[in-house]
């Protein structure tokens, strides 16, 4: 067996190289925890793309500007998918021009400077995700492994539309985490275990007014944070900075005052966010922070407008309060007196009285059917007034689906005979029963086959059938009548909307049936849709949930 002999300076070599491989380790690790910080902040846009333009990091500012999701947009499209067209292709026009070489439209033209190592800041228009757009400062950074190759490009947005001038963004992530500080906008500040201000960007020295040198070593809480807005004490204790010192959480807080060094003070929204080293310990936190002055100065005109619109609504409210009062005592008075007339039209229809004769007769018989089709009217009028001031107290129970909607169909079965209009019920077995008020379900089952019947054509046809729809319940009722037009379907559930005068006149109503079955779907939390064409009937869908939704 041959012998392998291993010199001691073999060994001392190997152990270099470990304990080498091990700092270098650390660094990137440390570096690291400063770059997810600054990566999970919600106040700029981070994204980073491959040598081709493709994403490949989309950062929560960049969600939240943007309105995309990252998966959204990873190895799918380049930065130039998001941005206008026209400013593209401009840029690189002028670039061509001011560089005396032919650069393509596209995301050529946003990364051509930073890929031959210029510098390169500029202003540029975002389409968001839903259309909307928004200018933005754009800094662009390429990325190069260890032989200087570009692997990809790193752009950071701010939102131009809040601050008139954005300051420099993170020109690159991979660099030593000073220069990543000194190219943030927004004020950057950094605090150890014991709350000592541990590095401040130049965009925190320009809010608060202190220079770098005063601020690193000092207390942070006791230099910025100490008082409320309204001079009150602010304790450690409660600060959400220290929160996350304490728990590792990170917190966002919208408005809260940052102190100067001149005294006064300036609103703030921030975000406090822990450093962490490679063992998960929290060793930090990083705070960044906006000036929100002029958001605040904007949030107070639209609290004002918001005011003034409250009394407005308030008064609306009131008039139609009024109004409604007015219709409910007004068909209440009519009441008694149409019932009289109602009451001795059906005396004289009877010839209670004493023989009419035939032209008696039909003037007796016109009368009742007047009087009748009034009381409704009235009826109707003063449950629409009932339902508009208190709305509807709603009481749920079981209801069987299949033996309510039996019943109804019987309940009509003799005003569809005497127009020869045949009714089919369909109802599955496996419908069962839904918790709805049983009262106000006959109401809308009721306006519906009502409708059927009355706007069907002799010896037409209506449908009748329900089934479960994933937590629904949907009843359909079909006719094969004369069918509604598309211009009169926005109207149909409006109280007293008669389509056509001639068909009330044929027909009758008082064009309340639907508005109120309209209304009392609505209250259930549900639904009616309708859908129909001229001349080859309608179909009502009444969808109502199962259960009550919480």
């Amino acid at each position: 067996m041959k012998r392998v002999v291993v010199r001691p300076l073999q060994f001392e070599a190997a152990a270099n190289i470990v304990a080498q491989r091990k700092q270098t380790e650390e660094a990137l690790l440390e570096a690291g925890a400063l770059q997810r910080a600054i990566f999970n902040s919600a106040n700029f846009s981070s994204i980073a793309t491959d040598a081709r333009g493709v994403i490949q990091i989309f950062n929560v500012g960049a969600e939240r500007m943007l309105g995309y999701t990252a998966l959204e947009v990873l190895n799918k499209i380049t930065p130039a998918d998001i941005s206008d067209p026209q400013e593209v292709i401009k840029r690189a026009k002028t670039l061509s021009a001011e560089l005396g070489t032919p650069i393509t439209p596209g995301f050529e033209a946003l990364v051509f400077k930073a890929s031959r190592g210029i510098e390169d800041i500029y202003e540029l228009t975002y389409i968001r995700k839903d259309g909307s757009r928004f200018p933005a400062v754009v800094s662009v950074t390429a990325l190069r492994d260890a032989q200087d190759v570009v692997i990809g490009y790193l752009l950071i947005g701010t939102d131009n539309t809040a601050r008139k001038q954005a300051e420099k963004a993170i020109t690159q992530l991979q660099r030593l985490p000073e220069q990543i500080l000194n190219s943030v906008g927004e004020g950057l500040h950094g605090i150890d275990l014991e709350g000592n201000v541990i590095f401040a960007n130049p965009a925190a020295v320009a809010m608060l007014g202190w220079s770098v040198q005063e601020m690193v070593g000092h207390h942070a809480h006791a230099m910025m944070h100490h008082t409320r807005a309204d001079g009150s004490p602010y304790p450690p204790s409660e600060c959400h900075i220290y929160a996350t010192l304490r728990h590792g959480a990170t917190f966002h807080i919208e408005d809260e005052v940052f102190w100067c060094k001149d005294g006064t003070s300036i609103p703030v929204a921030y975000t406090s966010t822990p450093m962490k080293n490679e063992a998960g310990e929290i060793e930090g936190a990083i705070v960044s922070f906006l000036d929100i002055s002029e958001r605040k100065r904007a949030q107070d005109v639209l609290n004002q407008a918001n005011a003034t619109l409250a009394l407005q609504y308030r008064l609306l409210d009131t008039a139609d309060q009024t109004k409604t009062e007015f219709m409910a005592n007004v068909t209440h008075e009519l009441r008694t007196p149409l019932n009289s007339v109602i009451g001795f039209a059906e005396l004289l229809k009877d010839e209670v009285p004493g023989p009419l004769n035939a032209k008696q007769a039909q003037f007796a018989a016109d009368i009742l059917a007047s009087g009748q089709r009034l009381l409704a009217l009235v009826e109707g009028i003063l449950e629409m007034s009932r339902l508009d001031a208190a709305g509807v107290a709603l009481e749920r129970e079981p209801v069987d689906i299949d033996a309510m909607l039996e019943e109804r169909v019987a309940a009509h079965r003799k005003a569809a005979e005497a127009r020869r209009i045949g009714v089919a019920l369909e109802v599955p077995a496996d419908v069962g029963s839904a918790e709805l008020d049983p009262q106000a379900l006959r109401r809308m089952l009721d306006a519906l086959l009502d409708n059927a019947i009355k706007f069907n054509h002799e010896d037409g046809e209506i449908g009748v059938s329900a089934r479960r729809d994933d937590g629904w319940l949907e009843i359909a009722v079909a006719d094969t009548g004369i069918g509604i037009a598309p211009a009169d379907l926005v109207k149909l559930f409006k109280p007293l909307a008669q389509l056509n005068a001639g068909l009330v006149r044929q027909h009758g109503g008082v064009g309340l049936g639907l508005a109120l079955a309209h209304r009392l779907a609505e209250w259930h939390g549900g639904t009616i849709k309708v859908e129909s064409e001229p001349g080859k009937g309608s179909t009502f869908t009444l969808r109502l949930p199962l259960q009550e939704k919480s």
